[in-house]
């Protein structure tokens, strides 16, 4: 029999690790400052004030609808004028985005890699027969605890996994020179090599908002704009700088759902545990369509810091149906035991 435990970024925390959009912020403070004005000041995104740093990936969803109004309407086409403004509001909108290669591409893995794992201790005693489904990307129970990768699946991607060889050398200095196409030149290498790194990055790191579905962008937005007279001559274009946001700063879930089956399949689980993980947020359809309709009826074990996280973990199962679940808290422990015979101190 085997027990499935699902971590998230509560475990890479509780073991006192940076890994927190706070430690992002700081890190880019500390060597791109600009970069996080860029974010912040973005005015067509979920959140705003002290919460957009709360939940960055949901932060991410882009308002295009709004935005496109807005760049078009900032910049009205004048026909009398030698040069009538085609392309301003691209360039206004390409102005506003063209943060997110960085910020979801090569500085977020940066400051991945910057995290030491091996500064964490072995702090949490798992049952022997345990696999791990994770939300991270960190390697703490690859290079911490010993775990076999074969029984781990890095849901959203593992720094590890990242062909840094194939990364194209930038301003940022860490990653080896590739020789650069000879018809890239001026801004457009910049431009090329970004999009080259994110892309490499974003097929293996998956992080963003689910919500940024490029292909419902186009959709939604040739709807609306399609018959007008200018949009081949100037709105279409914006219409590619949004999709391009949205390539950059999203995460399908669903495309991962097979593989998640799989692994999951691959066991005769008979015991979940929860340790970490934001089960109510954006990472919730994986619960509602793969954990709970394949094992809410085996017994769950949720790690939880107070109260009140104890009482989200009780509507969650309520709502989901799972009947036989316990509590286990890691406050004031230094050794945090996940064997079965562990009470539940809640």
């Amino acid at each position: 029999m085997t027990t499935l435990v699902i971590v998230g970024n509560g475990f890479d925390r509780f073991h006192e690790l940076p890994t927190g959009y706070e430690n992002y912020r700081a890190f880019l403070l500390s060597n791109y400052a600009r970069l996080v004005d860029d974010f912040e000041c973005f005015t067509f995104l979920d959140n705003d004030g002290p919460e957009r740093w709360s939940d960055v990936e949901k932060t991410l969803t882009l308002a295009y609808e709004e935005c496109l109004e807005d760049a078009l309407g900032s910049y009205p086409l004048d026909l009398s004028a030698d040069n009538p403004g085609w392309n301003d509001p691209t360039i206004c909108i390409e102005g506003q985005t063209g943060f997110i290669n960085d910020f979801t591409g090569e500085l977020f893995f940066r400051w991945l890699l910057s995290v030491d794992v091996m500064q964490a201790e072995n702090e949490v005693v798992f049952p022997s027969d345990s696999v791990f489904v994770t939300y991270n990307y960190t390697t703490v129970l690859e290079d911490v605890y010993g775990v076999s990768k074969s029984r781990i699946f890095h849901i959203h991607g593992s720094v590890d996994d990242v062909e840094r060889d194939a990364l194209l050398r930038n301003d940022y200095g860490t990653v080896p020179a590739v020789v650069i196409p000879d018809d890239w030149d001026g801004m457009d290498v910049k431009i090329a090599r970004d999009e080259h790194n994110q892309s490499e990055i974003s097929s293996v790191i998956q992080f963003g908002s689910p919500y940024n579905d490029p292909i419902q962008v186009r959709r939604d937005l040739e709807k609306r704009y399609g018959r007008e007279d200018f949009y081949g001559a100037m709105i279409e274009t914006c219409v590619a700088a949004l999709e391009r946001f949205c390539e950059a700063a999203s995460k399908c879930l669903s495309r991962n759902y097979k593989a998640l089956e799989e692994f999951v399949g691959r066991w005769n689980i008979d015991r979940v545990v929860v340790f970490g993980h934001s089960f109510d947020s954006v990472d919730r359809p994986y619960y509602e369509d793969i954990f709970v309709p394949l094992l809410g009826d085996r017994p769950w074990t949720f790690i939880v810091y107070s109260d009140k996280g104890a009482q989200k973990a009780e509507d969650f199962c309520f709502e989901a149906g799972i009947s036989d679940f316990a509590f286990l808290s890691d406050k004031n422990k230094s050794v945090v035991d996940l064997r079965r015979s562990a009470p539940d101190d809640l």
